[in-house]
């Protein structure tokens, strides 16, 4: 059993006050009230919010509305300003930044495309991306970058990537990430991006147990199990490419997985004899063709998932989801209703900037203990 210091039950109760005023609706607090719901001392919450007050995370109200007698406390409320984290995510063909404050509320946003090998990314792009953002350098917590591919932290390295991602001979991402952080002065995080979708919808509010199901010109999708998200062993938790309905399938790690080729946007010229990755109209017919079989499938991955792991939520993006609207979601709600031992609730995302305000999300989840910890 872990033996707790000083040191330990200082951050925690900084975490739990701060949480606290986050959660509460209009982030407003008064000192005795946070003591009170908190069962924490009144010197140690005066100790906290001085120090909250000191690095711009608490300003005061004015005076709380109460009926006794005597000096009525003081307000605080919450300054999520204070401190800032920065999201990017590059698919292969686009960038997207997104620096959010402490709420997980969007402060910045904009998007570019952008084609190149990712030693080009780490060296040159970003560096001169982060230094034309309008914030302030000292709010800034740190750096997520979202990439398609299983990202293992483990060995250092990219697995299991997009085709349209070039890694440019780039065997292991460590020397660029530490390189980067010398240079700009700010930690670096790396993560998948179906990952990232997953952890921005939770923030949202979305329930403790979901799956975002990413549909794009790869497939994947980021499960949060009891509010946390799940990795896996190997790193590749969520690789629903890799599912397979045909037991003649043979799984090749350097190749497309039996989903991938038929709901990936990449492969839908084989299956279909279309391009979905260009602004090409589709007929009525062509339409119709492709939400029938898209639906079908994704139901069937849908259904094993939910069955097998008692999980009702799921949320649909990328940009297949996008291209066929809200009668795909329609359709998949039919075919579930047949394979689910639960109704389900199937939710779409066609927001671009999901990813990167994900990635955003799990800077702040990083480096907020230190943040709080002086």
């Amino acid at each position: 059993m872990r033996t707790y210091v000083g040191s330990d039950i200082k951050v925690m109760n900084r975490i739990s006050v701060f949480e606290y005023i986050r959660k509460k609706e209009g982030q407003t607090v008064s000192r005795p009230e946070i003591a009170r719901a908190l069962h924490i001392t009144e010197p140690t919450v005066l100790k906290i919010t001085n120090c909250f007050q000191e690095i711009g995370l608490l300003r005061e109200e004015g005076e709380a509305v109460v009926k006794t007698v005597g000096r009525k406390p003081d307000l605080l409320k919450l300054h999520p300003e204070a401190a800032f984290a920065v999201g990017a995510h590059y698919t292969g063909e686009d960038l997207r930044i997104s620096v959010i404050n402490l709420n997980y509320e969007t402060y910045y946003y904009y998007e570019r495309s952008l084609k190149c090998a990712l030693p080009v990314l780490f060296d040159e792009v970003l560096p001169k991306e982060l230094e034309t953002l309008n914030v302030p350098k000292g709010k800034v917590l740190g750096i997520g970058i979202a990439l398609p591919a299983v990202v293992n932290t483990k060995a250092g390295i990219l697995e299991q990537r997009n085709p349209s991602l070039d890694c440019g001979g780039m065997a292991s991402y460590t020397p660029r990430m530490e390189a980067l952080a010398e240079r700009t002065g700010y930690p670096i995080f790396l993560e998948n991006d179906v990952n990232a979708a997953a952890v921005a919808k939770y923030k949202e509010g979305s329930s403790q147990d979901f799956v975002y199901l990413m549909l794009d010109a790869g497939v994947g999708s980021g499960l949060v199990l009891d509010g946390k998200l799940r990795r896996g062993a190997h790193f590749s938790a969520g690789e629903i490419g890799y599912m397979t309905a045909d037991t003649g399938f043979v799984l090749n790690r350097d190749e497309p997985g039996y989903f991938e080729r038929r709901l990936s946007a990449s492969h839908f010229r084989q299956r279909f004899g279309l391009e979905l990755l260009d602004d090409t109209k589709l007929s009525s017919g062509e339409r119709a063709k492709v939400i029938s079989a898209v639906a079908s499938d994704l139901a069937l991955i849908i259904a094993n998932i939910a069955n097998a792991l008692d999980i009702d939520m799921f949320v649909l993006g990328g940009c297949v989801v996008e291209r066929l609207g809200s009668e795909l979601n329609q359709r998949v709600e039919e075919h579930c209703r047949h394979l689910c031992l639960h109704q389900m609730h199937i939710f779409t995302d066609t927001s671009p900037e999901t990813i990167a305000r994900g990635m955003g999300a799990i800077v702040i989840d990083h480096t907020l203990n230190d943040f709080l910890a002086d």
